[in-house]
């Protein structure tokens, strides 16, 4: 299941499509997103 989420650092954002599964413990970014929040 894919959900829509809003990456934010400071006062920049990005709107991404997010992967859920439930045995994650963490969420990797691709580097285009990484570094357009950073």
């Amino acid at each position: 299941m894919y959900v829509d989420v809003i990456v934010k650092h400071g006062r920049r954002s990005r709107r991404v499509k997010a992967l859920v599964d439930s045995g994650v413990m963490y969420t990797v970014l691709k580097r285009g997103v990484w570094e357009d929040c950073a």
